[in-house]
């Protein structure tokens, strides 16, 4: 008998930089390729960190929505849940704002 179980894979981490590994995938597209490559291997779930031009964290909206959409694109049953909350508003003072009612969503324990 097996017991089902859902796969969750964290592709990039909040911190680390291609200094740090030159594989780990920072830009959209090698994080949909990463994300596609651990669907394929089994998970169901890909947790994400985005990344702004110099490898910072980034709140941006735009580039969730953009590994998210293609990851979902390739693998349709893919999830790549949006973050919890907003993230902080950026330097120029305005609000980014993530789409409503996402599939899921990670919540903090």
């Amino acid at each position: 008998m097996s017991t089902p179980a859902i796969i969750t894979v964290a592709i990039t981490g909040a911190v680390p930089t291609t200094r740090d590994n030159p594989a780990l995938p920072v830009t959209p597209e090698r994080q949909v390729a990463s994300a596609v490559e651990a669907y394929d291997a089994g998970a169901t779930v890909c947790h994400v960190h985005v990344r702004d031009r110099d490898e910072r964290p980034s709140p941006a909206p735009a580039l969730y929505a953009a590994v998210r959409t293609a990851s979902q694109e390739h693998r349709p049953a893919m999830h790549v849940p949006l973050p919890p909350r907003p993230p902080p508003p950026p330097p120029d003072g305005r609000s980014p704002r993530l789409p409503p009612r996402p599939r899921a969503a990670v919540l903090p324990h």
